[in-house]
């Protein structure tokens, strides 16, 4: 692959990730994602609530890498997003719509959530 084709390859990773990203972060939605590579993953909030997760990605024709208890720890669980530059245009739009909806209708760590935890580990000592 030339410099230029390799170039564009990366730029297009980057501003679809990024398109992603900032759609998280206009949702309030928690991702341990700091570096904007283009592995992105998404705690939920309930354990349990990985199977209906999966099941409602997989029919709005968003496929992700599952990360279920106990391959996790429980306040992990959830899903991974790989973006590509092969992704189209369309496709993120939709993995942006379907994040909306998800932050509707399931339960999804917020940065609120994370302090919260992280506040209940501290008194727990």
């Amino acid at each position: 692959m030339n410099d230029r084709r390799g170039d564009l390859y990366r730029y297009e990773m980057y501003r679809k990730t990024k398109r992603v990203m900032d759609r998280l972060h206009e949702l309030d939605i928690y991702t341990p994602n700091e570096s904007g590579y283009p592995l992105i993953e998404i705690p939920l909030a309930n354990h349990e609530d990985i199977d209906p997760v999966g099941r409602y990605l997989f029919d709005r024709g968003v496929y992700v890498t599952m990360a279920a208890y106990p391959l996790v720890p429980k306040d992990e669980v959830g899903f991974r997003m790989q973006v590509t530059a092969a992704n189209a245009d369309d496709e993120i739009d939709l993995l942006c719509e379907v994040l909306g909806e998800m932050n509707d209708r399931f339960e999804l760590q917020h940065d609120h959530h994370r302090e919260l935890m992280s506040q209940s580990r501290r008194t727990r000592g």
